[in-house]
C-alpha cells in the first residue's frame, strides 16, 4: 500500500507541476481533440513524448548523440520540467 501510495504522489506531483509551469508561461499543448489546453493529464503529457529517440552514432571514432523526433507539443513538455529534462534531451 506505501509503494502505491508513494507512485500516486510522484504522478500527481509531476502532473501539477506541469500544469502550474503552462499556466505560468501561458503556454499550452494540443489536447486529443487539437485544442490548445494548459491543463493536460501527465498521461497526456508523456504521451507527446512517444516519438522521441536518442541516437546514438559512431563517426570516425568519435560518438554522435542526436535526439530525433520532437515535436512543437514535445518540446513545450519538456521545457515545462526545467533544466534537468531540456539537459536531457539536447537543450541548453
Amino acid at each position: 500500500m506505501v509503494v502505491m501510495a508513494l507512485i500516486l504522489f510522484i504522478h500527481n506531483l509531476g502532473e501539477y507541476v506541469l500544469r502550474k509551469n503552462l499556466k505560468q508561461n501561458k503556454r499550452s499543448i494540443p489536447n486529443q481533440l487539437g485544442k490548445n489546453t494548459n491543463n493536460p493529464s501527465l498521461r497526456w503529457a508523456f504521451e507527446q513524448l512517444r516519438d522521441v529517440r536518442v541516437v546514438t552514432l559512431k563517426f570516425k571514432n568519435d560518438w554522435v548523440r542526436e535526439i530525433k523526433g520532437i515535436t512543437k507539443a514535445a518540446k513545450t513538455v519538456i521545457e515545462m520540467f526545467g533544466s534537468d529534462a531540456m539537459r536531457i534531451y539536447g537543450y541548453s
